[in-house]
């Protein structure tokens, strides 16, 4: 006897479950449209996987429904395992033929061990790992075994004695390799979530200081702006994005208005940070000038490479202009009597 359309079928089926994590892109499985998109989805491939079975029997046959309608409740929980399981139930119901009543306790029961998995681990959360996969499959298919007794008891020995050995290997291997693509699938979006997170706690951090703070590459071109240095620049940063950082921020000194060489310059073939002198202008798009206190420093990767600089500078025109009237003042050098 010959298991190749078996095998066929369950790779085809775990090969479909990576359809799951496209539909994750865009509807997450927490929301109510999401539930029901992976609903249909699983729903679906266990119908897909009942056209090319494993026939024991005139309308009693084995295919990989047990695994996708077990793992569909173990992952997304109720509302997605009832519409998964009812679009099978229909399906099987189309196709008709003997053992309906067997083959469809299957497809109940493989729905409600998955769910029974899902308060277990899922629900409580609790690290849901491969060992947990191999035996979760196991307990699914002896209980789908235990289903094949709804046949007449003669055919359900038959049966048992064909099928065990095929349900009890590939069915439990099929479930870790769909298991963990869907691990996988939440790991990198939990990773993803995490990476979005971190980055919008940067960027609500940097809008919030009121200084400016520009980043470039190791190239010196601008890679970010925060709404202050868009602001002292004239520049926003969707313009100045990739643009050489002395084309943006143009700075000159205050004495004999001479351009400064450009500090980024310095830290990028040095790596040392640079402290600018509080006598610099900076030249704004329209040629507004500002007095600048300005800091640059080097930016390095965990591994100590370097990656690009930061520029961190700050508006001190009305410190300057009052410490000019200060110097200016006929009260500076008080007579005394």
């Amino acid at each position: 006897m010959t298991y190749l359309d078996l095998i066929l079928n369950l790779a085809l089926l775990v090969a479909f479950s990576i359809v799951s994590g496209f539909i994750e892109q865009y509807w997450a499985r927490h929301t109510r449209i999401g539930k029901i998109a992976q609903g249909m989805l699983f729903g679906g491939v266990a119908a897909l996987g009942m056209l090319r079975p494993f026939q024991l029997e005139p309308g009693f046959f084995f295919d990989g429904r047990s695994v996708i309608l077990s793992i569909c409740a173990l992952f997304y929980g109720p509302l997605t395992a009832t519409i998964s399981c009812v679009v099978t139930l229909a399906c099987r119901l189309m196709i008709g033929g003997s053992g309906m009543v067997a083959v469809m306790l299957i497809i109940l029961s493989s729905t409600a061990v998955g769910l029974a998995a899902h308060y277990l681990f899922r629900a409580s959360g609790r690290p849901l790992a491969v060992r947990h996969l191999f035996v979760f499959g196991i307990v699914v298919h002896l209980v789908v075994l235990i289903m094949a007794f709804a046949l007449s008891f003669e055919k359900a020995l038959i049966v048992t004695q064909r099928i065990r050995f095929p349900v009890l290997i590939f069915y439990p291997l099929a479930t870790i390799l769909v298991g963990k693509i869907l691990l996988d699938q939440e790991s990198k979006q939990h990773f993803i979530d995490s990476l979005q997170q971190a980055r919008e706690q940067l960027d609500t951090t940097l809008r919030s200081i009121q200084h400016a703070v520009i980043s470039v590459d190791t190239m010196g071109r601008i890679l970010y702006m925060n709404p202050v240095a868009e602001a002292l620049t004239g520049w926003n940063s969707a313009d100045a994005h990739h643009k050489m950082l002395a084309e943006v921020v143009r700075v000159v000194d205050q004495k004999n208005h001479e351009q400064f060489i450009d500090p980024v310059v310095r830290i990028l073939e040095t790596g040392e940070p640079v402290q600018i002198t509080n006598d610099t202008l900076l030249l704004e798009r329209n040629g507004t000038k500002h007095n600048i206190s300005k800091n640059a420093a080097p930016m390095h990767d965990a591994k100590g490479k370097l990656t690009g600089a930061v520029l961190v500078f700050r508006d001190v025109t009305a410190e300057y202009e009052t410490r000019e009237q200060l110097h200016n003042s006929p009260l500076k050098n008080p007579v005394t009597l």
